[in-house]
């Protein structure tokens, strides 16, 4: 049995991913640049004003490109479809933080944030538990093990940088150098995730290609 859907849905999530790595690189770019004060820099401040809008763009890009992909996907496998609609939500949350933020609430804007991160740990576990489940289906045993060890590997990266932040903002006292070096390992923490999580999806790409 052929999954077509799962292969070319699973390659446009390989793209969005890159994109996604691409867009955390830049963001430590930033926090780098803006470490140790030299964010009074006009011209440093300027750069990461502008790598920061370059981000937002390949963002919404990743976006659109993910829940295709996603959306292809889940006519093969039902993880995906949840993953789909999970990421739905994660899409209005980002857009309703944003608004707060513009409107300037920004205690409501931080939950609002929080929540789609957490929202996008669920949709990261859908979809690894899709590969797991087309594996087993393909009886690609390598590849179900693969999954299964990832299973709750990068979910818990990506938990342990939500927590690491979460705790600075809150007991962190140590102004802005301290808080920019956390964003800085936080955001490391999470492009490792994003790498590990890169890897399967494109050993989930070409077991389905071989079908």
């Amino acid at each position: 049995m052929t999954y077509s859907n799962a292969y070319e849905g699973s390659k446009k999530l390989i793209v969005a991913e890159i994109l996604v790595l691409i867009v955390a690189v830049g963001g430590i770019a930033v926090q780098v640049m803006l470490a140790g004060g030299v964010q009074t820099e006009i011209g440093t401040a300027k750069t990461a004003a502008s790598i920061g809008t370059l981000c937002m763009i390949v963002t919404i890009v990743a976006y659109i490109v993910n829940l295709v992909g996603l959306n292809q996907a889940g006519k093969d496998e039902p993880f995906f479809k949840t993953a789909f609609a999970i990421s739905l939500i994660t899409v209005l949350v980002s857009v309703a933080s944003s608004v707060l933020t513009a409107i300037g609430y920004e205690s409501i804007q931080s939950i609002a944030s929080l929540a789609g991160e957490i929202l996008q740990i669920f949709i990261i576990i859908y979809v690894i538990s899709g590969i797991v489940s087309l594996a087993q289906r393909m009886k690609d045993t390598k590849l179900e093990q693969t999954g299964k060890k990832m299973l709750p590997l990068i979910p818990a990266l990506m938990f342990i940088s939500i927590l690491v932040r979460l705790v600075n903002d809150v007991f962190g006292k140590g102004g802005e150098t301290v808080a920019g070096a956390v964003n800085i390992g936080t955001a490391a923490i999470t492009f490792a995730a994003g790498i590990i999580y890169l890897i399967l999806l494109v050993k989930a790409a070409k077991a389905l290609g071989r079908r």
